[in-house]
């Protein structure tokens, strides 16, 4: 119920960054959220449910786990949300790299020799681009916000969960449980993943940056913009964290692997029966 009750709390906030994100994506009317990968996200958590709703039909389990069940569907509306706009964060900074990279092809073919030959108003094209790098990160800043403890909830659970259901499996061979541990290692993984793919287009807006940087010339119509864009853009970090503890990304699930399998070496030696 997590989800549900951040979602509520913070329902104005997250609607504030929909909207965001989709004005700034509607800079580049050819940049949109592909939501072909809502519906894979969708697809694979559904899959689940239903998987885990017909088990428990089958094998007439108490009345309970079907109403937690149907409180997992509830909350996996809410949770869509949070992909949604991590998707929109991410097609944003696609945009990003579009516009500097129009940008510096307009430089470069409008340069002869030591001269750029372009209106001074075309310096606007940057900075622009600069402020549109501002509010994304402010979108990203309040995502953290909304979504910080629920994040931490949900590696500490995937740690905790995978490594139970998986040694459940290896000392009984409950197929179950292997669904189970296999459902939780999913749903953090489409978190490191999203977030890993923010980092990529954040690291792709840095370097074309710096190659801006070396490759330009140093004329005082784009001296001033570029300068505040590179130093924006090394102090900004688009980090998705848990809770402020620490960033998510693909190092996080490496460790969560790693973790598990300690505790599974840790729960052989101590002979633990779950």
């Amino acid at each position: 119920m997590l989800y549900f009750l951040s979602c509520a709390y913070n329902r104005r906030n997250i609607y504030l960054c929909y909207v965001k994100c989709l004005d700034i994506l509607s800079y580049n009317k050819n940049t949109c959220l592909k939501m072909s990968s809502v519906f894979i996200i969708s697809g694979m958590h559904i899959f689940w449910l239903v998987v885990f709703f017909v088990n428990s039909v089958t094998t007439q389990e108490p009345a309970t786990n079907l109403v937690l069940q149907a409180q997992d569907f509830v909350c996996f509306l809410f949770e869509m949300q949070f992909y949604v706009i991590l998707l929109l964060v991410k097609s944003s900074l696609e945009m990003i790299t579009h516009r500097i990279s129009d940008f510096f092809h307009m430089i470069k073919e409008n340069k002869f020799d030591t001269k750029i030959l372009l209106p001074v108003y075309f310096a606007n094209c940057l900075e622009d681009t600069r402020l549109l790098h501002m509010e994304i990160f402010n979108v990203m800043v309040k995502v953290n916000r909304i979504y910080g403890l629920n994040t931490l909830a949900i590696i500490i659970q995937s740690r905790i969960l995978f490594a139970i259901n998986l040694y459940s499996y290896i000392t009984s061979y409950a197929l179950m449980e292997l669904i189970e541990s296999m459902a939780t290692f999913q749903k953090v993984t489409l978190l490191c993943y999203c977030s890993e793919l923010i980092k990529q287009n954040e690291n792709g807006i840095k370097c074309m940056i710096n190659e801006m940087d070396i490759n330009l010339l140093p004329g005082d119509h784009y001296k001033h913009q570029r300068y505040l864009f590179n130093h924006q853009v090394k102090k900004l970090k688009f980090d998705l964290d848990a809770y402020e503890m620490f960033s998510i990304n693909l190092e996080t699930l490496l460790s969560i692997i790693i973790t598990t399998a300690s505790y599974l070496l840790l729960f052989s030696q101590l002979n633990l029966t779950l």
